[in-house]
C-alpha cells in the first residue's frame, strides 16, 4: 500500500484512544513531565516557533513497524509498543513526525509511516528536538510508501522534519 496523505488518515473516533482508559494517565504523566523540565519546554517552543506547521499543518495518524514490513496503528498492536503516540502535521511541501513514548522506563526503534509524496526515496529527515545520543539525521526507506527508523527515548518526544 502507498503511503499518502489520503491514505493513512485514521479514524480517532474509533481508535482505543477516544476514551482514554489505556493512556490517559501515562499520557497527564509525560505531559507533566515534560512541562517541567524547561529545557525540553525551550526547545518544543523554539520548533513552534520555526516551523509554524506543527501548530497550524494538517494532522495525520501514522503507522509504525518494529520490523520494517508488518505496520499498523500503535494502539492496534499488542504488547508495549501500544503506549506510543505517531502522527505527522503537514502544511504545504513541509511535514513533520513527532513520535511520543509514554513507556517509564524503556526507549523504542520503530518504523514510522511518512507521507510518500514529500519524501523522495533516499532523502533525510532532520531532527528538530532529538537528545544527544540520538540521531540527529535519519534516512528516508521504501517501505510501506516512505518510511524512517526513529529510536524514541522513555518517556521522550522525537520531532523531525
Amino acid at each position: 500500500m502507498a503511503a499518502s496523505k489520503e491514505n493513512h488518515r485514521h479514524d480517532f473516533g474509533q481508535s482505543i484512544w477516544r476514551d482514554g482508559i489505556r493512556h490517559q494517565t501515562p499520557l497527564q504523566e509525560f505531559i507533566e513531565a515534560f512541562m517541567l523540565n524547561h529545557e525540553l519546554m525551550e526547545r518544543l517552543q523554539s520548533a513552534m516557533y520555526m516551523y509554524p506547521v506543527i501548530l497550524s499543518g494538517e494532522h495525520y495518524w501514522r503507522t509504525i513497524s518494529e520490523n520494517g514490513i508488518d505496520f499498523d496503528y500503535p494502539e492496534r498492536i499488542k504488547g508495549k509498543l501500544g503506549c506510543l503516540i505517531t502522527f505527522s502535521r503537514i502544511m504545504g511541501e513541509t511535514e513533520v513526525l513527532c513520535v511520543i513514548n509514554l513507556n517509564r522506563n524503556e526507549p523504542f526503534s520503530v518504523y514510522v509511516t511518512l507521507d510518500n509524496e514529500l519524501h523522495p526515496t533516499g532523502s533525510k529527515m532532520t531532527s528538530l528536538n532529538t537528545s544527544a545520543g540520538f540521531p540527529q539525521e535519519l534516512n528516508v526507506e521504501d517501505r510501506n510508501g516512505k518510511a524512517i527508523r526513529v529510536t524514541v527515548p522513555a518517556r521522550g518526544l522525537v520531532m523531525y522534519r
